[in-house]
């Protein structure tokens, strides 16, 4: 009895831990418009995305750059 509620316990444990992550991406949208006020298409845009801790000069804890053709 004590073997299996062990086992029990510890697969319980694993479960939660293997759901218990969080990806390592954020998932982001957007439209690109020109000056304008046009839609951008088929150019190369960057976009890059800076998470701050704090305020707008915080350190950074998050960054990403992408390169993408609209």
């Amino acid at each position: 009895m004590r073997l299996s509620f062990m086992s029990l316990a510890v697969s319980c444990f694993l479960h939660l831990q293997l759901f218990s992550q969080a990806p390592e991406k954020m998932t982001y949208q957007a439209t690109i418009y020109n000056a304008g006020g046009k839609a951008v298409v088929e150019k190369a845009v960057a976009v890059r995305i800076r998470i701050l801790k704090g305020s707008a000069n915080g350190t950074i804890v998050f960054a990403e750059r992408h390169e993408v053709t609209t």
